[in-house]
C-alpha cells in the first residue's frame, strides 16, 4: 500500500514536471520564432522624429550618426498608406520607400521570391509582397499594365481627381517575409516615394544595422547624446514592446497555473509520507528506544520525501525534454503546412523548472515529516 502511494506521488510530480518543461520550451520557442520573424521587418535600431511624421535629412546629419561606434549601416526610409490600382483590381497597402543601403540594414534581397534585387534598384519600379500580388492578380511578366499608386494630398478635404498624388510603377519583384507583411507592404526607391508624397529631402525614419558584438542599448545611449531630445530612438525589442509584453505575461500566468498544479500534486507526496509514518510506528518506537532523537527520525522521512521529489523531477524532466526534442526533430505538431510548432531549450527554463519542483517537493516533505510526534 505504501509503495503504491509512493509511486503515485512520484507520478504526480513527474506529470507536473513534464507539463512545466514542455510548455516552457514551447513558449520559449514561440518567443524565439516571433523574434526571428520581426528581425526581418524591424531594424536593430529605428530613429523617428518626436514631433510630426517627417524630418529633413542631409549627408552631414547622416555622417554625424555614422561616427558612433557600433553602427554598421544606416538606411533612410519613408512609409505611407497608399491606394493601389492594377487593371480591375485595387488594394490598400503601405508604400515603403528605401534608399540604396537598405539591403545592408535588413537583408531585403534574401526575401525575394521573384524578380530583380534591390540593388541596383529601379527608381520607377516597386517590389510587392506575395499577398499584395495575389490580391491584385499581378504577375511580373505583365509589362503592359503598370500599378497606379495614389495617396491623398494633405489638406484636401473633398475627394476629387485632384485630391490625390498619383504615380505609375512597374512591379519588378515579389517578396515573402510573413503573411501579415506580405499583404500590407510595397517597397520602392526612396526617390519614388518622396516624389509621390511631394516630400523632397524628407524622410520618416532612419533604420540602423548594428555591429553584431555591440550592445544595442549602449548604441541607443550614444545616439541620444548625439541627436538630443528631438528624436525617438527604439531598439528592435522596443519596436515590438507590446507583443513581447503579451508573450511574457502569458508565460508568467501559465507558469503560475502549472505551479498550482504542482502544489496540488504535492499533496500526494505529503499523504505518502504521513501514511508511511503511520505504517512504521513500531520501527519508529524502536529507533526512539535505541536513542535516536526526534529530529533524526523526522529527517529520515524528510529524506524519503526528498528522494520521491528528485525521482519525480528526474523522470518528468527526462520525458518532458524527450517529447520537446522529438517535436523539434520530427515536427509532430505543426502551426500550418510549412511551420512546425517551435520549441527551444534554455538554461533559464531548466533552472526554473528544477527550482520550482524541488522547492514545492522539499517543502511538502518538510511539512509532512514535522507531523511525526512521539510520546514517552
Amino acid at each position: 500500500m505504501v509503495n503504491i502511494i509512493s509511486w503515485i506521488a512520484v507520478s504526480g510530480l513527474a506529470i507536473g514536471t513534464i507539463a512545466l518543461s514542455v510548455l516552457l520550451a514551447v513558449f520559449s520557442g514561440l518567443e524565439a520564432l516571433n523574434k526571428d520573424l520581426y528581425e526581418k521587418i524591424n531594424p536593430d535600431i529605428k530613429i523617428e522624429p518626436k514631433n510630426g511624421k517627417d524630418f529633413t535629412s542631409n549627408p552631414l546629419f547622416i555622417d554625424r550618426i555614422k561616427t558612433i561606434k557600433g553602427i554598421a549601416a544606416i538606411s533612410q526610409t519613408i512609409e505611407e498608406k497608399v491606394y493601389l490600382r492594377y487593371r480591375t483590381y485595387d488594394h490598400l497597402a503601405y508604400l515603403k520607400g528605401v534608399d540604396s543601403t537598405y539591403d545592408k540594414v535588413m537583408s531585403f534581397n534574401k526575401t525575394l521570391l521573384l524578380g530583380d534585387p534591390l540593388l541596383p534598384y529601379v527608381k520607377a519600379g516597386v517590389w510587392v509582397g506575395l499577398g499584395v500580388a495575389q490580391r491584385l492578380s499581378l504577375t511580373l511578366e505583365d509589362r503592359d499594365n503598370l500599378i497606379s499608386i495614389l495617396v491623398p494630398k494633405a489638406g484636401k478635404g473633398l475627394m476629387s481627381a485632384t485630391s490625390f498624388h498619383q504615380k505609375e510603377a512597374m512591379a519588378v519583384g515579389i517578396f515573402h517575409i510573413m503573411e501579415d507583411i506580405d499583404e500590407k507592404y510595397v517597397y520602392s526607391s526612396l526617390e519614388f516615394a518622396q516624389d509621390l508624397l511631394d516630400k523632397k529631402d524628407c524622410i520618416y525614419h532612419l533604420e540602423i544595422k548594428a555591429v553584431p558584438e555591440y550592445n544595442l542599448n549602449n548604441i541607443k545611449k550614444d545616439l541620444s547624446k548625439t541627436l538630443g531630445d528631438k528624436f525617438v530612438i527604439k531598439t528592435r525589442q522596443e519596436q515590438q514592446e507590446a507583443l513581447f509584453k503579451v508573450i511574457n505575461t502569458e508565460n508568467f500566468i501559465l507558469y503560475l497555473l502549472l505551479c498550482l498544479i504542482l502544489i496540488i500534486t504535492s499533496f500526494s507526496l505529503i499523504g505518502a509520507i504521513i501514511i508511511l509514518i503511520l505504517d512504521k510506528k513500531e520501527q519508529i518506537r524502536t529507533l526512539w528506544n535505541m536513542g535516536m532523537s526526534l529530529r533524526q527520525i523526522r529527517n529520515i522521512f524528510f529524506y524519503v520525501g526528498g528522494f520521491i521529489t528528485i525521482s519525480g523531477w528526474f523522470i518528468g524532466i527526462f520525458i518532458g525534454y524527450a517529447l520537446a526534442f522529438g517535436q523539434k526533430k520530427f515536427s509532430w505538431i505543426t502551426v500550418n503546412q510549412s511551420i512546425a510548432f517551435p520549441v527551444r531549450f534554455t538554461l533559464e527554463n531548466f533552472t526554473l523548472i528544477s527550482f520550482t519542483v524541488w522547492t514545492i517537493g522539499f517543502l511538502g516533505a518538510y511539512c509532512s515529516s514535522r507531523r511525526l510526534r512521539l510520546s514517552k
